[in-house]
């Protein structure tokens, strides 16, 4: 797999299936073939307040190079979220997506709540930001807050939409120094010239940013 950061980009918008572990196989045993199945079909999306998550489609067997799966009640629905399932195993179904699609249409309908708009599809999009990505919460980037008279300060920061060179985004946790910004507070960052360099909010302590 890639690393962590950047791992999300196999799973958004892609099917896929989980090997089912000792955990897993409690949290589907009422579904269809629970008890005959050894692995889990799940799609990925984003919930922006949840992170990366996994919608189970269907409990399933695998048997050499052929996957069956069993269809869950329509009443049913449940969900894994990718911090909690990360180091199970994982294998991409890139040759089956598009019967996939077509097969399980109704159950990615009720995905559609969780649609990104364009400018956020955009940032998802920017390869350059996987680096600083949080790996459980892809629209979340490690930015370090600098000012005049304070140390360098790593915070969280929700990415919003890009203005050119710039991103803006919400910060996510209070600094512990005194930069004049506060949790929930719009900050921008220039975007980088590498991915590996790192991405800097400077912030004035009378309270403008630059």
């Amino acid at each position: 797999m890639e690393q962590k950061a950047s791992v999300f980009r196999s799973l958004y918008h892609h099917f896929g299936i989980l090997e089912l572990n000792e955990q897993l196989r409690q949290a589907v045993r009422s579904f269809p073939g629970a008890q005959e199945g050894d692995h889990v079909l799940v799609y990925g999306y984003i919930d922006r307040s949840a992170g990366l998550t996994l919608e189970v489609l269907a409990t399933g067997h695998l048997d050499g190079q052929r996957m069956s799966f069993f269809n869950l009640p329509d009443d049913c629905r449940l969900f894994f979220r990718f911090s909690a399932v990360s180091e199970c195993g994982f294998l991409r179904l890139e040759q089956e997506e598009k019967a996939l699609r077509e097969r399980f249409a109704q159950a990615l309908e009720r995905l559609h709540d969780y649609d990104a708009d364009q400018k956020l599809e955009a940032l998802r999009d920017l390869r350059l930001l996987d680096p600083h990505r949080h790996p459980a919460f892809p629209d979340d980037v490690l930015v370090f807050l600098t000012g005049d008279g304070v140390q360098p300060e790593g915070c969280w920061l929700r990415l919003q939409e890009r203005q050119e060179d710039f991103v803006l985004g919400s910060l996510l946790n209070e600094p512990n120094q005194n930069f004049i910004c506060h949790k929930g507070d719009v900050l921008l960052f220039r975007l980088p010239a590498r991915p590996q360099d790192a991405l800097v909010c400077p912030v004035d302590l009378d309270g403008s940013f630059s």
